[in-house]
């Protein structure tokens, strides 16, 4: 059976159970493989190694390179024969409350004959399901790229290390960043960028004193500046605007007060339009009184 003994002891195995949709893959018993009589498996009891499960190593959501191979029990040269072996992109999910392996993109397929592997291209895109017989298995573990090709499976990736000789492809995604979040090595956006910045779960940026004076630097120029060029109508939705200098005043060629009805609760020196009777009226702070020339 074509597998790295190494490959076994350090990133793990496990026996898999096709499912009906055919991108996914149930993790089964891995024990189950000691009466299956399976070599790789038997290997790892000889050396008296605890291979570990892929979820333990690769964890939930993450994209790795997986190997699946489909083996037969019938024996060639005294070990069972592997049928199809398919190496694809891939991550492990939950599907109703199971632990399943999606395999996203395959990267080729292989086929045995007399023990012989035999590569076909495969159409990208499409996953083909596994059907084994009744006397026949499915294993999966971790894929190790020899070919650059194999490195970077995806449009826009990078490839990283999960864990020591456990390459993943890393998918870029537009405005996003490379960097590491919750022990995993993926695409960072700009929330996640400001969680890692402030060193906690607030996605809201935080800055020193020093860091807030440099970006408010200059900033009351650049505002007045701005509103100086400005050409359009300003709308504010406030209440109110307060002048707050002892000589304030507001200077321009024309004053329009909108033409409005008496406010319910005036303060002394409120004036305005009264769109009702067509006058300007002021409040002295007891009555409203007309405004205009005697």
């Amino acid at each position: 059976m074509p597998i790295s003994k190494f490959n076994l002891a350090n990133n793990g195995f496990n026996l898999l159970l096709p499912k009906s949709d055919s991108k996914l893959l149930e993790f089964g018993d891995t024990t189950k493989l000691q009466e299956y009589d399976d070599g790789g498996y038997e290997w790892l009891q000889e050396q008296n190694i605890d291979c570990p499960c892929l979820i333990e190593n690769v964890g939930y959501d993450n994209l790795f390179l997986v190997e699946v191979v489909q083996i037969s029990r019938k024996k060639t040269k005294c070990l069972n024969t592997p049928v199809r072996k398919e190496v694809s992109v891939a991550r492990i999910i939950k599907n109703k409350r199971k632990s399943v392996l999606e395999r996203l993109t395959v990267l080729y397929l292989s086929t045995f004959e007399d023990g012989i592997e035999d590569k076909h291209s495969f159409p990208r895109g499409r996953v083909f399901p596994f059907v084994p017989t009744d006397n026949e298995y499915l294993v999966a573990y971790p894929f190790v790229p020899t070919r650059v090709e194999d490195c970077l499976p995806l449009d826009n990736s990078v490839l990283c290390s999960v864990d020591q000789f456990m390459p993943a492809p890393v998918n870029l995604e537009e405005g996003t960043l490379l960097g590491r979040l919750d022990g995993r090595i993926q695409s960072i956006d700009a929330q996640e960028l400001r969680q890692i910045l402030n060193g906690d779960d607030d996605t809201y940026l935080k800055l020193t004193d020093k860091e807030l004076e440099h970006v408010f630097k200059d900033i009351r120029a650049v505002i007045l500046s701005n509103l100086t060029a400005l050409r359009k109508t300003i709308s504010l939705r406030t209440r109110r605007v307060d002048l707050v200098g002892v000589e304030s005043s507001v200077e321009a060629p024309f004053f329009r007060a909108k033409p409005s009805e008496r406010p319910k609760s005036p303060r002394p020196g409120t004036f305005f339009f009264n769109k009702g009777n067509g006058k300007f009226e002021g409040f002295n702070g007891n009555d409203w009184v007309t405004l205009g020339a005697e």
